[in-house]
């Protein structure tokens, strides 16, 4: 996106950009062949500064204090940065590839569209330590780079590389972990048979669109927050992640999710109790307000709902700044994720069953569209 990326024939160890303040990156070769690269951006490449923060207090008290512990007692120093960053990944690859198998329509946990199919709970136990341990690594590559002198923008263009491609890991498989139908209940067992399922008295469901369209915002949200915070490193210089934040929060809670999902198994998720409960709480209190969401607001809806939340949260505390501040070009270099955007969603509108018979294609085509980006 931006003049810094990736030389064609050099590979330098990671950066971390989560926890790398003011860190300097240097490169002494401004003599390599680059292919992204103009020879203005080859000149300025030795000079570039990585300036970040992550505003978590999650980070700053548990997660980074953590990472740190285990690059200074378990990592040794000939371990490259950049396999560290690759090792997290390939976890979150093995993982979405058993779920792919298990669940190859994203629905199969769904035990009322799928009754004699069992998915096993284990791939959700899998799914949660993945996303630990990928947290953890990602946070460790950049202490690991400046422990051992090895910091570089490739490898700051290798670690967000890695995070680009791991959004649609995480996303897909929350969908098989709450069993989500990404369509409509009567696509799939006719007019009749589907009307008493929840899903048609879900609130947030009915209010988007139907579940195809929770689905695409559990895909699209966690794309969108990355690409927006890229997009302003890309004109400010800094990446700053806000206090509740994707990396952190997100990634905890979404192997939280997974936890729940194999402690009590997917379809807990298509139950409405959490939000019951906390409706007959304030009931007991005189509290009426709230008694007619009863039974119309899934637990999974309060996912989604924190999702969206999250990135309005992203979208409102950083789009509005840089394009005060950068005003016509912050604006074009948008409109390409614009159309995107608003192509995906056409399509998904216009053809309400497309990710029920083709889930995996579109998610790795939307995934494709975003990393390219």
């Amino acid at each position: 996106m931006g003049d810094l990326t990736t030389p064609a024939t050099s590979f330098a160890s990671s950066s971390d950009s989560m926890d790398a303040n003011n860190s300097s990156i240097q490169v002494k070769d401004t003599n390599t062949q680059y292919y992204y690269l103009t020879p203005n951006a080859v000149k300025k490449l030795p000079n570039y500064q990585y300036n970040g923060a992550d505003l978590s207090l999650l980070y700053k008290h548990v997660l980074s204090p953590l990472a740190g512990w285990c690059v200074d007692h378990l990592t040794p120093t000939w371990l490259a940065p950049n396999t560290i960053t690759s090792i997290g990944l390939c976890w979150m690859i093995t993982s979405y590839c058993v779920v792919w198998y298990f669940c190859p329509r994203l629905y199969e946990t769904n035990t009322d569209m799928n009754s004699e199919y069992v998915v096993p709970s284990a791939i959700f136990l899998l799914n949660g330590c993945a996303m630990l341990i990928y947290q953890t690594l990602d946070n460790m590559d950049g202490k690991q780079a400046r422990k051992t002198g090895s910091s570089s923008p490739l490898g700051l263009l290798f670690d967000h590389g890695c995070d680009a491609l791991n959004s649609i890991f995480g996303s897909a498989n929350w969908i098989a972990a709450m069993a989500l139908l990404p369509g409509s209940v009567n696509d799939l067992l006719g007019e009749a048979s589907g009307s008493a399922n929840v899903q048609h008295k879900s609130y947030l469901s009915e209010l988007l669109g139907g579940d195809i369209m929770l689905a695409t915002f559990l895909i699209l949200c966690p794309m969108i927050a990355f690409f927006v915070s890229t997009w302003e490193q890309y004109f400010t210089g800094k990446l700053i992640l806000p206090p509740f934040n994707g990396p952190s929060e997100g990634l905890l809670m979404g192997a939280m999710l997974s936890f729940v999902s194999y402690a009590y198994g997917p379809m807990i998720w298509q139950e409405t109790t959490w939000t019951d409960g906390v409706i007959a709480f304030l009931g007991d209190k005189g509290l009426m307000a709230f008694s007619a969401m009863e039974g119309r607001v899934r637990n999974l809806d309060l996912v989604v709902l924190s999702s969206i939340i999250a990135l309005i949260q992203e979208l409102l505390g950083k789009v509005p700044s840089v394009i005060r501040s950068y005003g016509k070009e912050a604006m074009r270099t948008l409109l390409p994720h614009l159309l995107f955007l608003i192509s995906t969603l056409l399509i998904i509108i216009n053809d309400s069953t497309i990710f029920l018979r083709i889930p995996r294609t579109m998610c790795h085509l939307i995934s494709g569209l975003l990393v390219e980006q």
